[in-house]
């Protein structure tokens, strides 16, 4: 799974490719700074000591969203943390030819499509005993991008 975190409010993001860790509780990120020259290699964090109240999931259906998922909700009941799955409906304008006549029924299959989607995957969270809510951003101009960065503001960690 794709981990994003900050270690502390100020601190600069990471991202790192990880796997969930092993019993020792350690957990490894070969990471680097996604802003700024800092750069993190090899840094481990003691899940334990670590603290992830609130985890963002941004998911948009695909198989590796999936197992993000998966792990993620293992990761977050391991640590007793909340999660919020993000889904952002894209404005299908600019992905279908001639949008204008098959607008509104493309974008309100792609809006179902989301809700059907963060329904499956809180319910799955809140059946492993994690504590899950839905966000389903929407507007002509929803980016994931930027619904990602906004919604990542007000959480301690981003999996994806």
């Amino acid at each position: 799974m794709v981990v994003v975190a900050r270690l502390g409010r100020e601190a600069q993001w990471c991202a790192a490719t990880v796997q969930l860790p092993s019993q020792s509780g350690l957990w490894t990120l070969p990471s680097r700074c996604l802003k700024g020259n800092n750069a993190h290699r090899g840094l481990r964090l003691r899940l334990e000591a670590t603290v992830f109240d609130r985890i963002l999931m941004p998911i948009d259906g695909s198989d590796c969203s999936r197992e993000a998922v998966r792990q993620g909700v293992e990761f977050a009941r391991k640590l007793s943390s909340q999660v919020t799955f993000l889904y952002v409906v894209e404005d299908p304008f600019t992905y279908v030819p001639n949008g204008m006549v098959a607008y509104a029924e493309v974008y309100d299959d792609i809006r179902r499509a989301g809700e059907e989607l963060l329904a499956e995957v809180e319910r799955y969270a809140t059946e492993q005993g994690v504590t899950a809510r839905s966000s389903l951003v929407t507007g002509a101009l929803a980016s994931p991008v930027d619904a990602i960065i906004d919604a990542g503001k007000e959480h301690d960690l981003i999996i994806m």
